[in-house]
């Protein structure tokens, strides 16, 4: 299980991440990821005034689609049985779910993904 894992990934930690999971997990053995929706990383971009430096306020260096995420894990012996989308913040609280109701209505994506992979 990687729970909000690879939006945090350079190319080389992730294709060293993925290579151990494929090695260790058996195949017919499940991988589940969640991670941000496409995610529009610039809305939670943020300047340091002190230094200049410019950043992603959770440290998120990747966006990520079902898309995308199937066509890198695919390489590794990985297949998509299956995703959704969600919102983890909703947590069933009135204003989490006027939050739902306001990306529906404005035809927004979820902004959270689960994807459940087979290994091949």
């Amino acid at each position: 299980m990687l729970f909000e894992v690879v939006e945090h990934l350079k190319d080389e930690h992730l294709a060293g991440m993925l290579t151990e999971v494929a090695r260790v997990l058996r195949p017919g053995g499940t991988l589940v990821v969640t991670t941000p929706n496409d995610e529009d990383l610039a809305l939670a971009t943020r300047f340091c005034p002190d230094c200049g430096a410019v950043y992603h306020e959770w440290q998120h260096i990747r966006t990520w689609s079902v898309s995308s995420l199937d066509r890198t894990v695919q390489p590794y012996g990985f297949q998509l049985q299956r995703y959704r989308t969600l919102d983890f913040t909703a947590k069933g609280s009135l204003r989490g779910r006027l939050r739902q109701l306001a990306r529906l209505l404005e035809g927004r994506p979820a902004p959270h993904m689960v994807a459940v992979f087979g290994r091949k």
